[in-house]
């Protein structure tokens, strides 16, 4: 794997984390999880551009150690998992958005691989556009149907 090298920063830019079940089939169940809570599942529009739904929020992301398990400890409480499955949650747990922080957000069972996938692509999202504690970022997703977030 490549590491980054040095570069600047541009704090204006609120890169795109893109979960593409085109290119990545195993992602699909995420996907259409984030899918169903951006379009209209949450009250807010979490990871959409304002300029898409008058709702939309960016996330932030969240590297404080801990943060992420009391974020999926909240939002997973009442998943019922059946063998084969993880807890999938929107807003996600790396994100100061999460379920530990505030109300709005949705939880759902997915197969493990699916959320496995996801964890990769955002570890290589995070890692490639130098995203730390506290920045900004979107999500969209590609559903192999076709169909985008925004």
């Amino acid at each position: 794997m490549a590491t980054a090298t040095d570069g600047c920063v541009d704090e204006y830019y609120y890169p795109v984390l893109t979960y593409n079940a085109q290119t990545n089939p195993l992602v699909q169940p995420v996907a259409q999880h984030i899918y169903n809570a951006q379009n209209g599942g949450l009250v807010t529009a979490w990871g959409v551009p304002s300029v898409y739904k008058s709702n939309g929020q960016p996330l932030t992301r969240d590297a404080t150690p801990g943060d992420d398990t009391r974020n999926r400890n909240v939002a997973c409480a009442g998943v019922t998992l059946l063998t084969g499955q993880s807890c999938d949650e929107f807003p996600l747990a790396t994100t100061y958005q999460g379920a530990f922080f505030q109300s709005d957000y949705s939880a759902v069972a997915v197969p493990s691989s699916a959320n496995s996938s996801q964890g990769g692509l955002t570890s290589a999202f995070n890692q490639s556009n130098r995203v730390i504690d506290d920045d900004p970022f979107y999500v969209n997703v590609v559903l192999q149907s076709g169909a985008v977030s925004w």
